[in-house]
């Protein structure tokens, strides 16, 4: 679904903006939990993809 994805864009930009007023390490940190959160993502729909592909090949 891509309105739910350009969501979590807009959510992003709006965390973005706001740890670019915090200094220092806090936004180090902040960051880090970001590209984590982001991988975690990625890797949850990849899986899903290939869990849906395996599926339709069993179906097929």
């Amino acid at each position: 679904c891509d309105s739910g994805r350009r969501g979590l864009l807009r959510r992003s930009f709006f965390v973005l903006k706001l740890i670019s007023r915090i200094p220092g390490e806090g936004k180090i940190l902040i960051n880090v939990e970001l590209v984590m959160y982001i991988e975690i993502q990625s890797a949850a729909k990849r899986r899903f993809l290939f869990e849906r592909q395996v599926f339709e090949e069993e179906l097929g």
